[in-house]
């Protein structure tokens, strides 16, 4: 009996089916590597590496700072970040002298795996190796505004601890107002009826510390100038001049009824005077040059004659 072959145009179709089958199956094996990683034997520290005579400093630096807050990076992304400050050939040292540290890895893809290795950049990320010395070098911001957080929280509330008992409307209206700036620190999201968001952190916590002081000076009936307040929570006399028609706005009264003088009131003395402060030696004025004093300044004084 005869054997009846299929022709040769039928065995190439068949041929294609078979190759399309297996190509959308997925079994089709490429011939070379698809992905590999670039990664240092081992890890000569941040520091070391930072120091050494290459003149890279600044820029392997700047790489560090992007690459820490996140776990990867695309190398497109990141090449097109640097690209536009740092020539290429510098970058491209950059992270081979971080590979080769064991600072950095980069993963790598084959672009023709069927043809050859066509290596191209794909991701770069920190090594594991390298992430807690990093992390200490340069603190992730969102750990930075979390201690911010805390340390405010503590803050105000030693200034709390410090109020005395006091149950007038406007000690009252400062206690809600402040409760209000606490519940929206702790949840930052959610306005909860205070105006201002943590993120701000300078606005933030001068709103919600001055009017913390303001309840401590009505408590005790004393007044402070807005400056010296200024002075006292950031070593500058101007910073709370910022903020002043937003407290005002906040508190809805003007800060001289919450014992914050903006203009404070000053004492003239004619005649020779001789004073001295706490933790400083006396001190002697000649009549014809009266000095300019607040009231809390004259309430330190100690005369000695």
């Amino acid at each position: 009996m005869n054997e009846i072959k299929p022709e040769r145009n039928q065995i190439r179709s068949n041929d294609t089916e078979i190759h399309e089958l297996f190509w959308k199956s997925g079994i089709r094996q490429s011939r070379f590597p698809t992905q590999r990683t670039r990664k240092g034997k081992v890890f000569s520290g941040i520091d070391s590496t930072l120091m050494k005579p290459h003149g890279l400093k600044n820029l392997m630096e700047d790489v560090l700072k992007y690459l820490e807050p996140s776990d990867k990076r695309r190398w497109d992304s990141f090449f097109n970040q640097f690209s536009k400050k740092s020539h290429s050939t510098q970058i491209y040292e950059v992270i081979d002298l971080l590979i080769q540290t064991g600072i950095v890895y980069v993963i790598e893809k084959n672009n023709r795996p069927f043809k050859g290795e066509y290596w191209r950049p794909f991701e770069i990320a920190i090594d594991d190796r390298a992430r807690i010395e990093l992390a200490k070098k340069f603190p992730n911001k969102k750990n930075v505004k979390d201690n911010a957080r805390s340390s405010l929280l503590l803050e105000i509330q030693e200034l709390i601890n410090q109020w005395s008992e006091c149950n007038n409307s406007i000690s009252l209206m400062l206690e809600q107002t402040v409760q209000l700036g606490i519940e929206r620190l702790k949840e930052p999201n959610i306005a909860n009826g205070f105006p201002i968001s943590p993120a701000a952190t300078t606005g933030f916590r001068s709103v919600l510390l001055t009017i913390g002081h303001a309840r401590l000076l009505v408590g005790k009936g004393e007044t402070m100038p807005l400056r010296a307040l200024s002075s006292l929570l950031w070593d500058n006399t101007k910073i709370l001049d910022r903020y002043q028609s937003l407290i005002e706005r906040i508190i809805s009264c003007p800060l001289g009824l919450i014992g914050l003088e903006t203009h404070p009131e000053t004492i003239w003395c004619f005649g020779d005077i001789f004073y001295s402060l706490p933790k400083q030696a006396p001190v002697s004025l000649l009549a014809g040059r009266p000095p300019v004093l607040t009231r809390e300044t004259i309430l330190e004084l100690s005369m000695i004659t």
